[in-house]
């Protein structure tokens, strides 16, 4: 009986790639997908009174982001730390309503807030975007603290 060892070999790379091909497949399949996120309009301070926290990206890009915990007020003010790996940056100001959103300004930069939530669902998401009077620009995606 003759071999072809040429043809082994091909066919355990073959069955390989499929192999991945279909594992890649399944898990995509298996992890349910987020609905889509609409605005929720912002009628009074206290919808949004609470701490949030998240993932703050800068744009620049830096070597990494930072992680922030937005702590607001009823009568809109707010107080936010922004964990850095050199050390924490603190900040505080007042958000006002402005169409339906959150809003604050001052000498050194802007922020917007805009309230979501997942299409038939009950969570809630801060899409925070501001810019610095340097030039830098931020934005995240933050949710309510989680107890613990």
């Amino acid at each position: 009986m003759r071999r072809f060892p040429h043809l082994t070999h091909s066919m355990t790379i073959v069955t390989s790639v499929v192999l991945c091909c279909a594992l890649v497949a399944c898990s995509a399949l298996g992890r349910p997908q987020a609905p889509p996120l609409e605005p929720v309009p912002v009628t009074d301070l206290n919808i949004v009174a609470g701490t949030w926290e998240g993932i703050m990206v800068q744009s620049p890009p830096t070597r990494s982001d930072d992680w922030i915990i937005l702590r607001i007020q009823g009568d809109g003010t707010y107080q936010f730390e922004m964990v850095r790996t050199i050390g924490v940056f603190k900040g505080s100001g007042r958000f006002f309503l402005e169409d339906g959103r959150l809003e604050a300004k001052s000498e050194t930069g802007w922020v917007k807030a805009q309230l979501h939530r997942h299409v038939g669902m009950d969570d809630r998401v801060l899409k925070v975007e501001g810019s610095a009077s340097h030039g830098v620009t931020y934005h995240a995606q933050l949710t309510p603290k989680r107890l613990s």
